[in-house]
């Protein structure tokens, strides 16, 4: 026959309480003393929540999403194994494209949808996605100039290239040039890379030297650029008193354009001022002018040189090197400023 004490200390081990899909259970304890009987109910909280599973989370390359405008799992910068060319993307798509060394001067996008024969759009082939990049919004007539874009996820044979990591291809034959692969980036550097064709270029012109010249011929400042306002080397005409070809005059300009050059094995971006005035224009005299190159972080601001290829001296072939800056600080310097939006209005 069971005790009083027995049957409540039963029905508090057997006790489980459920609430909000939660379960408790109740462990209960007797300690006996001579002097003084209690009984003790230790509380051991073992709740399972349904939602305590959690689903594993996607990594690597997600082709359906890609192929739908998501590019998510593509987002960075990814560099060519020789190191000169890259694709950066965010999550709506492509920001940026240096091709050999040099920005591509218009703003890109990856063709997802056909535009015409040369550029079907994106399709699945041997378990990559095929796609063509080209000038953004480009009509049919503009994308003769597309380029294919290969996303090749990890595990995926293509064209001999490793399988062991995520790469995209873009090229017409395999070489270290049309491989790309993942960079692994600082915050900072992620943060500049996600930057436009147009932003770049436009912290290039905020961080030039001193002696960096124009199409015209003459050393700028940030300030004359902002100004729009410039000196021009310009002929003499016949009746000038002087042995000199030229002469420098005060002039103005509408926009900046950066072109992109490339001759032999030097690829750089030329500055020119779009509308100047045509009696400076049509007697421009300036044989030479300021360059720049991107690789990576680094700016490097260059006379244009003479191009020779093999010329011993490297500074007549490549011209010569007058600065160098960093665009993660420039960017820190003019994120969000006035001058930047400024310098970024200016640019065709």
């Amino acid at each position: 026959m069971l005790t009083k004490a027995s049957k409540i200390a039963i029905a508090a081990i057997g006790a489980v309480v459920v609430i909000g899909g939660a379960s408790f259970g109740y462990v209960a304890s007797q300690s006996h003393d001579k002097d003084k009987k209690t009984t003790t109910a230790t509380v051991t909280k073992t709740a399972k929540s349904s939602s305590a599973k959690s689903d594993k989370k996607l990594t690597g390359m997600d082709l359906t999403a890609i192929s739908k405008g998501d590019f998510s799992s593509v987002e960075g910068t990814w560099k060519s194994l020789d190191g000169k060319s890259t694709f950066t993307f965010n999550k709506k798509g492509l920001v940026s494209h240096v091709s050999n060394g040099s920005t591509v001067d218009n703003d890109q996008e990856v063709y997802l949808t056909k535009k015409n024969d040369i550029t079907p759009g994106a399709r699945m082939m041997n378990g990559y996605l095929s796609t063509t990049v080209g000038p953004k919004g480009g009509l049919p007539e503009d994308t003769i100039s597309a380029t294919n874009l290969d996303f090749v996820p990890k595990g995926v044979k293509h064209e001999g290239m490793s399988d062991t990591e995520d790469h995209l291809f873009s090229g017409q034959s395999m070489g270290d040039g049309s491989v790309f692969t993942k960079v692994v980036e600082s915050k900072d550097e992620k943060a500049v890379n996600q930057l436009s064709t147009k932003e770049k270029q436009a912290l290039v012109l905020l961080g030039i030297p001193d002696q960096f010249q124009t199409d015209y011929g003459s050393a700028v400042t940030v300030s004359d650029l902002l100004n729009k306002k410039t000196k021009a080397y310009v002929e003499n005409d016949a009746s000038a008193q002087t042995n000199e070809v030229g002469h420098y005059v005060d002039t103005t300009f509408k926009q900046i354009k950066i072109v992109p050059h490339t001759n032999m094995d030097i690829h750089d971006n030329k500055v020119t001022l779009e509308g100047v005035p045509s009696n400076v224009a049509d007697h421009n005299r300036a044989e030479s002018h300021g360059v720049y190159t991107i690789d990576g972080d680094t700016i490097t601001y260059r006379t244009q040189g003479n191009r020779v290829e093999g010329d011993p001296d490297e500074n007549l072939r490549r011209g010569q090197q007058i600065g160098t800056n960093s665009l993660s600080k420039l960017y820190k310097q003019y994120k969000g400023t006035t001058k930047l939006k400024e310098m970024m209005a200016l640019l065709d």
